[in-house]
């Protein structure tokens, strides 16, 4: 992504690199007809993290938080996944069977296989929006 954007775009971090924010936003959420959307969405470019928001994957249970309720098998691999409970469009309560058995599969493949592809784990609204925005790449890094 730096190639492609530049560094005012993309902070590196010893974790990986990150996208910057404007604010509280990131740099590519852009709200049209007051929906939010990714500009990255349904692009080979949006990272696996925003794929997955509100949610949070780890292979280990993180410390501090219920590490039962976190844990979640796809197939043989053992992940903990979590969510982020100041998303202001997260309902806490009861997990939905649609939940179970649609997104957080999903959450686990993109975590665990870096899956691209999303049905579960992303808003119609979100998609609608994305095809119609263009995104205009840059010839050469924003530096």
């Amino acid at each position: 992504m730096v190639a492609q954007f530049g560094r005012k775009v993309v902070l590196e971090h010893h974790s990986g690199p990150r996208l910057r924010k404007l604010g509280r936003r990131c740099f590519f959420q852009r709200w049209t007809d007051e929906t939010s959307c990714c500009l990255l969405q349904n692009t080979d470019l949006k990272p696996s993290a925003c794929r997955i928001f509100p949610f949070l994957a780890s292979p280990k249970p993180l410390r501090d938080r219920n590490a039962k309720e976190s844990f979640f098998t796809l197939g043989n691999q053992e992940l903990y996944i979590y969510a982020n409970s100041r998303c202001p469009s997260l309902v806490l309560g009861r997990p939905s069977t649609y939940l179970t058995e649609k997104v957080l599969p999903e959450i686990a493949e993109i975590a665990v296989s870096g899956r691209r592809r999303q049905r579960y784990t992303t808003s119609d609204a979100e998609t609608r929006i994305a095809a119609r925005s263009t995104i205009v790449l840059p010839i050469r890094p924003l530096v």
